[in-house]
């Protein structure tokens, strides 16, 4: 699910320089005192991967940690600091992006799904994350996200808003985004995928691709994003989706699309946003019947000479059919 590489960085690896005491001379000029510098501060990203080589943690590695902390921000910039209560993490393994997204958004709670025990991060970040809760559930998320969500989303005491919870998923193969993203609408939750091992499990696109001169990739990430953006889709717990393909560095990643669906409220709570869209779609109509008339020479002009010119018809045939035997006796 996760690719897992070693990655020379050494902007992460770098060790903390030792603080160098200066002299200083005092008022008097006579003694000296140290004084330590001030060195330069490690950013938050440093940090973190700095606290996982102290407890020596190789899990994630130093690329799946720059996937990780490029996906949150990408997310973060999109749907905004303050967006999330909640974080599901599908096949999250070490729990690095469910972390991060404690870490870096409104969120206190995040709850990494996945068979595979791996954990680590939550010992190493235990004094980043302070009060904020990381859990594992070690599950498929076949059975294992449904139930989660079920529980979140609920009618019980503590449930959360659904568009306050992002269930996001980081290199998942291809039938895992799709089934992360149906079973995220179902509930009408916000969902973040980056897929990776895309196929065309029925192969009806893999021709369509190569005479389109698209590699399947790309191809199958497109039609995914299309399919949150159905006209059904989370028609059932009254919402929609509006869908969004941001990219993090490809230095970091090839497989470096990742798919935004943001749950929007059918009920009318959005209505600036649907006044604007039918706007648009009233101007193109208009635009196309002008475009129309155009093709055709159907102009309002040419519905009135037509009007006018059937009846002057008709009177110029009765008059010469009048006016006819007149002519045939002479």
């Amino acid at each position: 699910i996760a690719v897992r590489q070693d990655v020379n960085d050494s902007s992460l690896i770098e060790e903390k320089k030792e603080e160098i005491p200066k002299a200083e001379k005092s008022k008097n000029d006579k003694t000296y005192k140290l004084e330590v510098t001030n060195q330069p501060k490690f950013t938050l990203e440093k940090r973190l991967f700095h606290e996982l080589h102290a407890n020596d943690i190789h899990s994630p590695t130093i690329k799946e940690f720059k996937e990780c902390w490029g996906v949150v921000n990408s997310v973060r910039s999109h749907f905004g600091n303050k967006s999330f209560d909640a974080i599901i993490d599908v096949a999250g393994g070490h729990g690095a992006l469910a972390a991060l997204f404690l870490l870096l958004t409104s969120a206190t709670s995040a709850t990494v799904i996945d068979p595979a025990v791996v954990g680590g991060v939550q010992n190493a970040w235990r004094h980043f994350l302070g009060e904020k809760k990381l859990h594992y559930r070690y599950e498929c998320l076949r059975t294992g996200l449904r139930d989660e969500l079920s529980n979140l989303v609920g009618n019980g005491k503590h449930s959360v808003d659904p568009k306050r919870v992002l269930v996001v998923a980081c290199h998942a193969c291809q039938h895992l985004s799709d089934e992360t993203l149906q079973i995220s609408s179902l509930f009408g939750v916000n969902a973040a995928v980056l897929p990776c091992c895309q196929k065309d499990h029925d192969g009806s696109w893999k021709a369509a691709g190569k005479t389109m001169g698209i590699p399947i990739g790309q191809l199958m990430d497109i039609l995914t994003a299309g399919k949150m953006m159905s006209w059904t889709t989370g028609q059932n717990v009254g919402v929609k989706y509006q869908v969004k393909m941001k990219h993090i560095d490809e230095k970091i990643t090839p497989q470096n699309r990742l798919i935004l669906c943001k749950a929007v409220a059918l009920d009318g709570s959005d209505k600036i946003a649907k006044n604007r869209s039918n706007l648009k779609v009233d101007i193109a109509h208009k635009k196309l019947e002008r475009a129309y008339k155009r093709a055709h020479h159907h102009t309002d002009d040419d519905n009135m000479n037509l009007s006018l010119s059937l009846p002057s018809a008709i009177i110029g045939l009765c008059v010469g059919m009048l006016i006819s035997p007149l002519f045939r006796k002479r």
